[in-house]
């Protein structure tokens, strides 16, 4: 597997400083109106059974496999990995979750987007992103933008996604995707779908 497509940023040192913006709590805060975030329709047939996190369910691609779950910490990286290429390269699901303590209660949901994305931005080159956004999956709020950009080393072309969320004061999380272009003009919309089954158990 070429680690250039594994989301390494969002990794156990990254999530641990993810900034505040506020000394009040923002997880406390009434949830704004926001749109509802469906799957594509037309894509539901290539999503398989929901695969069981434990504290939530997700609808992955058919091809795409659970990698070896990485915990440490209050930190846990679920990896799901599709299909290995001739080149090389394989697209990618990663929830990331972080169990929050009462000194992460002033972080806000914007704050925290951003953070987890410029951790991405930080290892790409010729970087440009979507503003972001907020929409409801499973009466959750998220906060969610798409990049592209280039892999640092090899200058490979990228593509990807961006959700981030809180569960209750308890937990947060954020689910990302990538994959190289061209192939990513297919597959991310197939990732995004597969985000937006995301369902708390």
């Amino acid at each position: 597997m070429h680690k250039y497509l594994l989301l390494l940023t969002i990794s156990f040192f990254s999530v641990a400083f993810i900034g505040c913006d506020s000394s009040q709590s923002a997880l406390n805060k009434p949830i704004r109106k926001t749109k509802t975030l469906t799957p594509d329709a037309s894509l539901l047939a290539k999503l398989g059974e929901p695969q069981d996190l434990g504290f939530a369910s997700i609808r992955v691609p058919t091809d795409f496999t659970l990698s070896t779950k990485q915990t440490q910490g209050k930190s846990t990286i679920y990896p799901f990995i599709g299909p290995r290429r001739d080149d090389g390269t394989r697209p990618l699901i990663q929830i990331t979750t972080l169990q929050l303590g009462k000194s992460d209660q002033a972080r806000t949901l914007g704050v925290t987007h951003d953070k987890f994305l410029a951790a991405v931005k930080r290892r790409r080159g010729q970087w440009s992103q979507s503003p972001m956004s907020r929409g409801m999956i499973s009466d959750l709020e998220f906060a969610y933008s798409s990049w592209e950009g280039t892999e640092n080393s090899r200058g490979t072309p990228l593509k990807g996604i961006m959700y981030v969320t809180y569960i209750n004061e308890k937990l947060m999380v954020s689910i990302s995707s990538q994959d190289a272009q061209p192939m990513a003009e297919e597959t991310i919309p197939l990732t995004e779908a597969a985000i937006r089954t995301f369902k708390v158990q």
